[in-house]
């Protein structure tokens, strides 16, 4: 019996939902991993940061996380979205210059569903957990997934190439009429790790 398009697609959420709403686990570079999925909820879309980290609770389990992306579900048409979270994989070598593995440099972990003039928008705060002046930056995502801009700076960038960056990124905001600056309270936090038992 053949099925209509409407419930074919429905179908498909559903099984998207259900696979996104698990925590998966595994090993890679020879350590047990752990993906943790949280969620929001932002105007009409579910979206669900996933990211794969050592399954201990340990105070360095964040600098061996080794994925980490976005799904965007538009609960009303149906459509998602996977986009891959903006750190990058680096070599990491092991206390004897051995390759331990290919951790992320950096992750996001706040963020914030934003009203603009128009359209919601998806804010995520990304950090490398330095000290530094381009450890720490914020992206603008639409509902559909689209970055739209970033306030990102890079070492061994110029001072005026830092400046037309950050003028640049706050020429988007006002063209998206999003608040700048936003309060840094609208940001929730994300989880990265596996809870603990006491937790649980």
């Amino acid at each position: 019996m053949k099925t209509d398009p409407f419930t074919e697609r429905c179908i498909v959420v559903f099984i998207l939902v259900i696979s996104f709403s698990r925590v998966f686990s595994g090993t890679v570079n020879g350590k047990e991993r752990f993906a943790n999925v949280d969620e929001m909820e932002c105007s009409d879309t579910v979206i669900k940061v996933s990211t794969e980290c050592p399954s201990g609770n340990r105070p360095g389990s964040v600098f061996e996380c080794t994925r980490q992306d976005l799904v965007f579900l538009n609960r009303k048409t149906g459509a998602s979205t996977k986009v891959d979270c903006s750190g990058e994989p680096v070599r990491d070598p092991g206390p004897g210059g051995e390759l331990s593995g290919n951790y992320l440099d950096a992750l996001a972990v706040s963020w914030a569903c934003v009203k603009g003039g128009i359209e919601w928008y998806l804010l995520v705060r990304y950090t490398t957990f330095g000290t530094c002046e381009d450890c720490e930056w914020t992206e603008i995502y639409s509902l559909k997934g689209y970055r739209l801009a970033a306030d990102r700076t890079h070492h061994g960038q110029t001072g005026t190439e830092r400046d037309r960056l950050i003028v640049e990124f706050r020429k988007a905001c006002s063209h998206l009429g999003l608040p700048a600056p936003w309060p840094r309270d609208a940001f929730k936090r994300i989880r990265l790790l596996k809870p603990s038992k006491t937790t649980e």
